[in-house]
């Protein structure tokens, strides 16, 4: 007969068999082991029995020992120290007395005996010791030898005769309890074999049996799994089992059914899916490559129309003043012009319009069916409308237009249509704000450099205006200062003296700003001639000595002698030289400011140190920006902040490097590496010739 059932209920059947052999093997394994404990018990215990036994020979021994030893020795001292061994003698004979000693009735009882003829030998033993003690005590030594080897000695040979006899016994009752467990063991290690090969063959058994219940279906069920990944969707699982792998089969075969019917629809709708990726590709291709609003919305409305063969595609931005939607952009699947009248501007409150709805709820609108929609919008420009979806795009909560589709097939417009063209109307919003912001940006570029290239050709006109009466200042009040219109006091010439000073710094001031309109505009030249940088150095060196007359500075040079001659413009050089110098000069109150120059690796290298006030590491690098300049506390110090920064265009346009190190407190320097002859001067063969670099 075979039982229907589970495979569940089977290995729960087999499992309960394999525990109850389990427990009756564990059974009789836990009397194996007990017979095991109770013989090393009774070995434990014989053995602590002969051991407190020879405890208390040692005890006695060392009693005699000491009397022996008192009667060669003669030292009356020894007789306390007997007196505590003799204690120790009766603890161990009472620690004795306490103990059952044995296991067999019959053994504990003769045992019992020879302990309390012990007990009385011990009593025997005190009283012949004492004598010898008090003898020994009277100096009657020959009296106490002849007690040591008469009455002690016997007394001493009956109590080994007794230890010896109790020891015997107790061994003698251990082994026989040994041997006891010994057979009980080996009786329950015959039945405990018997029981765990019978519990090994059940088990197996039972597993074959549970296990091949299960596998058989199961591999037929596995056959039937490789022939339909094969292909073979006809094929079913046959198993006649009503349990698990049953249900098992039956769901298999349902889903075998279904996956059939998914199979012959599944290239129709990877073709949608792939022309849905394709759509998104081009429109994102589109996204990162036009930047033309109108160019590339229309580009997308007639990807989308072609591509899911729509009736029409729109898109509309929302008007400046927000009250309106105005039409962007227009496609078809065909090639038909359409006839946009009545949609080129939708208002924003149009009810009924699915467009004008899409815009005031930020959410998707569709239309499946528009004879029976009550937010349709019959229009005469698009008769075969049958279904429409409108699509806002948003950036972030920004309005940014709809994505209006429309199609002459009812219920045109999915769940899957919708993700995707959700998706595809995301695209379209960064497009268009990126589009926008392009435009932004060109138009206030554009604005920009506009403004600047006022900017500079004002300030070029103005420095031109004002040099040349400046300059007629000068000469004006250089005669006067130097007679040649009359003779003038001493007040006079001093007050002439701060004009042309003044006009100087003036003039000064102008042409930093003609030259950095120049640089600005892209009209600096460089005049290229062979530089003599000894005499340049040294033009620079005896204006530097005038700058610091006067002062607490001290002008130190250290300028390497003949050093070669460089492709550069002269004036520009002495312009970069008097510009670091003058700097050095007005940020330091006191100390010493030192010019160094020489020559290394195929260069000039320049530097100029001071022990000033020195520059913050957060300012090193606005003071080469124009009209910057780095804070501080120093009284007096005029400037506009454009030496540095044309300083270290001129350096550059030479093809060198400017660069520093300063630290506050202790000073500056100011570095600048000079080419002999820069790369972008090697074609000039010839000096003095312009140059103009693009930089």
């Amino acid at each position: 007969m075979r039982l229907n059932l589970s495979i569940g209920q089977r290995t729960t059947l087999g499992f309960l068999l394999m525990i109850v052999l389990v427990l009756v093997a564990s059974g009789t394994g836990l009397l194996y082991t007990t017979s095991v404990e109770e013989t090393v018990h009774a070995t434990r215990n014989g053995v602590d029995q002969v051991q407190r036994v020879a405890n208390l020979q040692v005890a006695w021994l060392n009693v005699v020992g000491t009397l022996d030893t008192l009667l060669l020795t003669r030292q009356i001292g020894l007789i306390d120290e007997r007196r505590e061994q003799l204690t120790d003698f009766y603890a161990q004979l009472q620690d004795l007395q306490r103990q059952t000693l044995g296991t067999d009735p019959s053994v504990i009882e003769r045992n019992a005996a020879i302990v309390a003829d012990l007990q009385t030998l011990g009593e025997e033993l005190t009283l012949v010791t004492r004598e010898i003690e008090s003898v020994a005590l009277e100096g009657r030594w020959a009296r106490a030898q002849t007690l040591r080897h008469t009455d002690l000695a016997s007394l001493q040979r009956r109590l080994n005769n007794n230890l010896d006899r109790l020891t015997a016994n107790i061994r003698a009752d251990v082994a026989e309890s040994v041997a006891r467990s010994a057979e009980a063991q080996s009786r329950n290690r015959t039945f405990w074999t018997i029981t765990a090969a019978l519990a090994l063959v059940v088990g197996a058994v039972a597993a074959f049996l549970t296990v091949t219940s299960v596998t058989r279906p199961v591999r037929a069920l596995v056959q039937v799994a490789q022939a339909i990944r094969g292909g073979d969707l006809s094929r079913r699982a046959e198993v006649d089992t009503r349990d698990e792998i049953g249900e098992l089969a039956e769901a298999f075969n349902s889903m075998t059914e279904q996956l059939s019917e998914s199979i012959e629809h599944l290239e129709e709708r990877v073709s949608a899916r792939t022309r849905d990726l394709q759509v998104a590709a081009d429109v994102s291709r589109q996204v990162t490559t036009v930047l033309d609003i109108d160019r590339l919305l229309q580009e997308v409305v007639t990807l989308t129309a072609q591509n899911y063969n729509l009736y029409a595609c729109f898109v509309f931005l929302p008007s400046e003043d927000g009250s309106h939607l105005t039409l962007a952009a227009a496609g078809g699947a065909s090639n038909d012009v359409l006839d946009l009248s009545g949609i080129e501007s939708i208002p924003y409150d149009a009810n009924p319009s699915v467009i004008a709805l899409a815009a005031r709820t930020r959410k998707p609108v569709t239309v499946n069916d528009v004879s029976d929609s009550k937010v349709y919008l019959s229009l005469s420009a698009l008769p075969h409308t049958r279904s429409e979806l409108a699509i806002p795009m948003m950036l972030g909560n920004r309005l940014l237009g709809i994505f209006d589709l429309q199609s002459t097939e009812p219920d045109r417009f999915g769940e899957d249509d919708l993700r995707v063209l959700n998706s595809l109307a995301e695209q379209i919003a960064v497009a268009v704000r990126n589009a926008q912001l392009f435009a932004e940006v060109e138009a206030s570029r554009e604005a920009a450099e506009e403004a600047n290239r006022i900017k500079s050709q004002f300030l070029a006109n103005m420095s031109h205006e004002l040099r040349t009466p400046l300059n007629a200042i000068l000469n004006f009040t250089g005669f006067i200062a130097d007679g040649v219109l009359g003779p003038i006091n001493e007040e006079q010439r001093d007050i002439l003296q701060k004009v042309i000073g003044s006009s100087q710094h003036l003039l000064s001031l102008i042409n930093d700003i003609l030259d950095l309109t120049k640089i600005e505009v892209g009209m600096m030249d460089l005049f290229l001639e062979e530089v003599d940088m000894n005499a340049a150095l040294n033009a620079s060196i005896a204006t530097a000595k005038g700058l610091v007359k006067d002062t607490d500075i001290e002008l130190r040079v250290n300028v390497e002698e003949n050093l070669p001659h460089i492709i550069g413009d002269k004036r520009r050089i002495r312009q970069i030289l008097l510009n670091l110098i003058s700097n050095a000069v007005k940020f330091t109150p006191a100390g010493t400011v030192t010019i160094t120059a020489q020559q290394a690796d195929g260069a000039i290298y320049l530097a100029v140190s001071d022990t000033g006030i020195g520059i913050p590491a957060d300012q090193q690098e606005i003071i080469f920006e124009t009209f910057r300049q780095a804070k501080h506390d120093l009284p007096e110090t005029p400037g506009t902040g454009l030496g540095l920064p044309i300083a270290k265009h001129f350096v550059e346009a030479h093809g060198g490097r400017l660069w520093l190190d300063s630290e506050v407190g202790v000073g500056s320097t100011f570095h600048v590496l000079l080419p002999i002859r820069a790369p972008e001067f090697e074609s000039e063969t010839e000096p003095n010739v312009q140059a103009t670099p693009g930089r």
